[in-house]
C-alpha cells in the first residue's frame, strides 16, 4: 500500500486493475490520475457516497460521484 505522495508518474499502472482505499483528497486525486494513465480504478471507502466541492453552486449542479462506465 502506498500513499499518493510516493508517486509522480502513473504511467507504469496502465492496463492494471487498481484499488484506491479512502475518500479524501489524495485518494480521489490518485484515482483520477490512475484512470487518466489507463488503469482500471475502483475506489473503496466506508462512506456510502463520495462528495466533492463541498457546498456551493458548482456542487449542486453536479451529481454525487458516479462510475466512469
Amino acid at each position: 500500500m502506498r500513499h499518493r505522495s510516493q508517486h509522480d508518474d502513473f504511467a507504469p499502472f496502465e492496463g492494471r486493475n487498481i484499488a484506491v482505499v479512502g475518500a479524501g483528497q489524495s485518494a480521489l486525486e490518485s484515482a483520477d490520475l490512475l484512470y487518466e494513465a489507463g488503469a482500471q480504478v475502483e475506489v473503496i471507502a466506508r462512506r456510502p457516497n463520495l462528495n466533492w466541492l463541498k457546498g456551493g453552486a458548482i456542487q449542486r449542479k453536479l451529481d454525487p460521484f458516479k462510475p466512469f462506465f
